[in-house]
């Protein structure tokens, strides 16, 4: 898995601290009802001035989420960060070995 990193700078549509009021959008396990609600929102359907969506990570307590609605909303320059290796053992534990890491200013 390669880490890439960019500044983004755009009009979001702001699901930040929605767990509770919107559930289906937060599931750890089932994505449907997140996955209909992007489908609804994401382009042609999305507002003039919006780009994508900012939310809650799911997996990462504290963490945010962006994700824009077309890859030429990703602004440039895309740099790599790390680069990560997933091992699952045969009881489906997970392990994460950082393989590289860049140093970032």
């Amino acid at each position: 898995m390669r880490e890439l990193a960019t500044d983004v700078d755009a009009e979001f549509l702001d699901l930040r601290g929605l767990k509770t009021k919107r559930p289906e959008l937060y599931d750890p396990v089932d994505y449907l009802g997140s996955q209909a609600w992007a489908a609804s929102r994401r382009w042609p359907f999305a507002e003039a001035a919006e780009t994508g969506v900012v939310y809650d990570s799911v997996r990462r307590a504290g963490g945010t989420n962006v994700c824009l609605w077309r890859p030429s909303a990703v602004p440039l320059p895309v740099l790599q960060g790390g680069h990560f290796e997933y091992v699952w053992d045969a009881k489906g534990e997970l392990t994460v070995l950082q393989l590289t890491s860049v140093e970032r200013g």
